[in-house]
């Protein structure tokens, strides 16, 4: 994978995560369910099947299992990278971390030069940026 698609790809991850766990705080957990991409759903995203799961109760020892297993199969290791992201993500609105705290620890799975490439005003209409 490109650096430059991994970095886009990233940052989608990050925002996605800001804004399920600014809805989950502000709306509560079952209004989640409407923001649930089907799509990606179906296609086992790792963010958008955690949030599934999340919305329907499923215990924290039995998510983390689940969206652990669904990394492992995973065999590029920039992929692989991004899955990790997206389940820490998923872990991250399941537990009611801090927002700007839950954007720094996913961007922490990038190297230090993707991050360059990682302009702030991508992240400050949202609040998420530090």
């Amino acid at each position: 994978m490109e650096r430059k698609e991994f970095v886009e790809r990233a940052v989608r991850i990050v925002r996605r995560a800001a804004e399920f766990n600014e809805n989950a705080k502000r709306k509560g957990l079952l209004a989640l369910e409407g923001d649930i991409d089907a799509d990606k759903l179906a296609r086992r995203d790792i963010f958008e099947y955690g949030m599934r799961l999340f919305v329907d109760g499923t215990d924290l020892e039995t998510l983390q299992k689940i969206l652990s297993n669904l990394v492992a199969h995973e065999t590029d290791e920039d992929a692989k990278r991004l899955k990790r992201m997206q389940c820490e993500a998923a872990l991250g609105v399941w537990a009611g971390e801090n927002t700007r705290v839950l954007s720094i620890k996913l961007l922490g799975f990038m190297k230090d030069s993707e991050k360059e490439d990682v302009d702030s005003r991508l992240f400050e209409d949202e609040g998420v940026w530090v």
